[in-house]
């Protein structure tokens, strides 16, 4: 009787402790510019998990398309994977494409993730950002951590956001994402 006790005891603390271990990284506070600022989009949720997107059917897909406002979060690939390392998984570059509903002096791309790999973000096919697990705060086995890249302003009208992994030889080539979130922030 005593064992049964002490075995639902931990079973009923494995999930808790399960969720200590995936979300040990380094997620930090939305900065004040980011709570000022209006949100333009969300992809997932800050949780410390990927539950939300979908982690099968990216077979031999080199590049995914998630167009903001059609497209649902099931429909994220949870993981990107340097070109070869996991053939089965597939997603090699992922493309949002999203509308500003107005312009913004600035943006602010705020990545949660984990992987000791480091992300390559470009905005409308211009100059690359370098986003490491050094300045996320991440690691391996989905410690997640996060990061609020400035992307410069956004003009009124579509736009797209390009994720690649860099060939660093960091980690196992592959990082999960927990959230994506954009916010702009219109002039005073």
């Amino acid at each position: 009787m005593r064992i049964k006790r002490v075995l639902s005891l931990g079973l009923l603390a494995l999930p808790m402790m399960m969720a200590a271990v995936m979300c040990s990284g380094q997620i930090k506070e939305l900065s004040q510019a980011a709570k000022d600022g209006e949100v333009i989009f969300t992809i997932g949720k800050e949780d410390g998990s990927d539950r939300e997107f979908q982690n099968y059917l990216w077979t031999g897909i080199e590049e995914y398309i998630f167009r903001v406002g059609v497209e649902t979060d099931n429909k994220f690939p949870a993981e990107l994977h340097i070109r070869g390392v996991y053939k089965n998984y597939g997603v090699v570059r992922l493309k949002i494409t999203f509308s500003a509903q107005r312009s913004y002096d600035k943006a602010i791309l705020r990545l949660v993730r984990g992987g000791d790999e480091t992300s390559v973000v470009t905005v409308d096919g211009q100059q690359p950002y370098q986003v490491t697990s050094s300045m996320l705060g991440s690691g391996e086995g989905f410690r997640a951590g996060s990061y609020e890249l400035d992307i410069g302003g956004l003009q009124e009208g579509e736009h797209t956001l390009m994720f690649t992994v860099l060939e660093d030889e960091k980690g196992n080539g592959a990082y999960q994402w927990d959230a994506l979130e954009l916010f702009g922030i219109a002039g005073k």
